[in-house]
């Protein structure tokens, strides 16, 4: 045992002088398993270190108290448990040998004489280790060595209480207080899409909680390392309380799995998931919100027609969760208002959520709660719900088929747009280093007829649901919740570019304004930049989504060469003769494809000018970001 093991345990004279705020600290740090409202009965009554010193377990279940059989069991133990060994911390030399000779460790008196010479006292004995009694100046045997190491341990231990899964699940999170000035939130919950077909108490959650035993051989020195005094003035703090006392705290315990705001394959962002480590699989998402029910269950809240302010509101947040478990076909999730904790259950297109289970629950507690749920995910993590994909549709933009005058000029038009290794784009590059010859390159571009570019733009907004996209896996993610992911729509492999509105609905204009320059790009698209193939609102509204043709990997994935420079260069220029200004010239917005051509993304910040300046700045800022990756 180390010094340390005995720092941590206070006179009976320290004790006695403790007043009720210090004895709290102190039993808080003790890991008794009490809950909040035992230290406020503690604190009404006003029990200072000296009467704590003196209650029995008697005391402590009679009125004013009224604690129950098993706490009360609980504060006597450390009450016997702080009388004995600060007994012993206090012993002399002689009164330590004595106590060792009832102990029956089979020291001879040899051994007794080395603690007289070396005058261990009480408290000297309680921090000694093996090590140290093997060696110089005690030099005791193997055998007497082991003895005095181990009845030190258990001295020390049988005042340290260790706590299996069970009981340390068992305690309570710390309470949240709200600011006198009201909470604000940044995102929204004004949100739509198919609703559930109907939602119902999940009764029988709280019973499965409680009747179910978790592991009792593993063995924890600590409690939960809570971080306390939380005043929530907003949703961050919300998320920050929970990310430290509910997240990191079952991060810690079970090791299979990670609390984390991680993006997810799809295009919802909800403010937390659970994942499974070894396969990265989501488990659950969970949303947090600050949401007042007044004690109501909000399962009635949803299905009650006649309110008309506090139901609304949950019907949106509930919607808001239940697209997230839609889109990534989750069997559970979890609301939560960090004070207040509700958990669903999906079968198909009906929710069950359960009773709230409140930060100071004991019956079940919130920790054992989110325990019983991973446990629950981990067996059955999927709705039965099965993702629709719509048969393949071999159109060029599958979601607007248009009319064509003439299909093999069109055939000609779709060949010449989606590869870029035909003759308009080989002329351009294979030039592209003479700048007298840009003329050639100004003749591909007029290749692509106009009626095709009429068609791109003219391309309006849709609505699309989950089940128009099989999401294979995230190729990037972003600042305000951007993502551009994989997916198969309609047979086809597509770029699908998304944020959700729900958190960051300011991003709406980004998304708008982007479309609108791939408009006026339109005879770029598919040489120099990605095809737009549709955009519009998903789940009416969750989320803003733009689906573009996959063209290559960004730049910082490729060696920069002189060739590959004036590339990058003269595609830029392409988009200045628009009269675009990019606006966001990052390597992560230039991509490359497997036969070296170049195309420029994300013009959500881009803008339409005639400042020449603006156009030789933006330029210069390219040559310098490709002359630093060479």
């Amino acid at each position: 045992m180390s010094s340390a093991s005995t720092s941590t345990v206070p006179s009976l004279n320290k004790v006695i002088e403790y007043d009720t705020e210090q004895l709290i600290v102190f039993l808080r740090e003790k890991n008794l398993n009490l809950t909040e409202n035992e230290f406020k009965i503690l604190h009404e009554q006003q029990v200072s270190g000296r009467a704590f010193l003196r209650l029995t377990e008697r005391n402590l279940q009679d009125p004013p108290f009224n604690f129950l059989s098993g706490p009360a069991s609980e504060i006597v133990k450390l009450v016997e448990q702080l009388k004995r060994l600060n007994q012993i911390i206090e012993y002399d030399t002689e009164q330590l040998i004595i106590f060792l000779r009832e102990k029956n460790l089979n020291l001879t008196e040899n051994d007794f004489k080395i603690f007289r010479e070396q005058q261990v006292s009480g408290r000297a004995f309680l921090r000694l280790t093996k090590r140290e009694l093997l060696d110089p100046p005690f030099n005791f045997l193997g055998g007497p060595a082991l003895e005095i190491a181990e009845l030190v341990e258990q001295l020390i231990q049988s005042n340290q209480r260790v706590l299996s899964l069970e009981e340390y699940l068992s305690y309570t999170i710390p309470y949240i207080a709200y600011s006198s000035l009201g909470t604000s939130s940044k995102s929204s919950t004004k949100v739509s899409g198919n609703p559930p077909i109907k939602v119902v108490l999940w009764d029988e959650f709280l019973n499965e909680v409680n009747s179910h035993k978790f592991d009792q051989e593993t063995e924890y020195k600590e409690p939960p390392p809570f971080v306390f005094d939380y005043i929530n003035t907003n949703e961050e703090t919300v998320r920050n309380s929970y990310n430290n006392n509910v997240c990191r705290i079952l991060n810690r315990v079970i090791k299979d799995i990670q609390f984390a705001m991680q993006f997810l394959d799809g295009t919802g962002y909800p403010d937390f998931c659970c994942h499974l480590i070894v396969k990265d699989k989501l488990l659950f998402p969970i949303e947090i919100n600050v949401l007042v029910t007044n004690d109501q269950k909000i399962s009635d809240l949803f299905n009650n027609k006649e309110d008309s302010e506090l139901a609304p509101k949950v019907r949106q947040i509930i919607q808001q969760i239940y697209n997230y478990m839609i889109e990534n076909k989750m069997k559970y999730g979890v609301l939560s208002t960090y004070n207040d904790h509700w958990f669903i259950k999906r079968e198909c297109d009906i929710l069950f959520i359960s009773e709230n289970i409140k930060y100071n629950s004991t019956h079940p507690s919130v920790l054992k709660s989110y325990a019983y749920l991973i446990k629950l995910a981990k067996n059955d993590t999927y709705s039965s719900d099965p993702r629709i994909i719509e048969k393949p549709d071999d159109s060029l933009c599958p979601f607007r088929k248009p009319k064509h005058d003439n299909c093999d000029d069109d055939d000609d038009d779709l060949n010449s747009s989606h590869n870029p290794s035909k003759k308009s784009k080989q002329s351009f590059f294979k030039q592209s280093s003479q700048s007298s010859k840009w003329s050639s390159s100004e003749q591909s571009y007029s290749s692509i007829s106009k009626k095709r570019k009429q068609r791109k733009q003219s391309i309006e907004a849709q609505r699309f649901n989950y089940r128009d996209f099989k999401y294979n896996r995230l190729l990037s993610a972003g600042e305000n919740n951007k993502k551009v992911l994989e997916c198969e729509f309609r047979g086809k492999t597509i770029a699908l570019k998304s944020t959700d509105l729900t958190k960051k609905p300011k991003c709406l204009d980004e998304f708008l304004n982007e479309v609108k320059i791939y408009k006026v790009l339109a005879k770029l698209q598919g040489i120099y930049i990605p095809e737009l193939l549709f955009y519009g609102d998903l789940a009416n509204g969750m989320s803003f989504v733009m689906g573009m043709t996959i063209v290559g990997t960004s730049l910082n994935h490729h060696r920069i060469d002189r060739r590959l420079k004036n590339r990058v260069i003269m595609t830029l220029k392409k988009v200045h003769e628009y009269n675009i200004l990019h606006n966001d010239i990052r390597k992560e917005n230039i991509l490359i494809d497997e036969k070296g051509y170049v195309y420029l993304i994300d013009f959500g910040f881009s803008i339409q000018t005639y400042d020449e300046n603006m156009f030789r700045e933006e330029k210069a800022q390219l040559e310098r970001l490709l002359e630093y990756m060479m």
